[in-house]
């Protein structure tokens, strides 16, 4: 079955072989790939929700989540207003 999402799959983390700071740079960039992709969907939606899926995706990708952290950045996101409706395509 082809996919045509499968060039932006991102592999989980291993933290075996690499330096910290190869680790943490990944990690930040992760999170920064969650954070966008969540504050464009889901933004101004409740803080419990946004927390949940940033927690989830970012399991998905191999990071493990801070829960102050996330409930920092889900604060923030449900703060925004929510995105506007996409016009109908002609």
């Amino acid at each position: 079955m082809d996919r045509p999402d499968r060039d932006r799959e991102v592999a989980a983390l291993t933290l075996a072989s690499a330096p910290r700071w190869q680790v943490d740079r990944h990690v930040a960039v992760r999170l920064e790939y969650v954070v966008n992709q969540v504050m464009q969907l889901h933004r101004g939606e409740s803080e419990e929700e946004i927390a949940r899926l940033i927690t989830d995706r970012l399991r998905a990708l191999g990071v493990p989540p801070q829960a102050r952290q996330i409930q920092q950045l889900a604060q923030a996101i449900a703060r925004l207003p929510a995105p506007a409706p996409r016009p109908p395509s002609p």
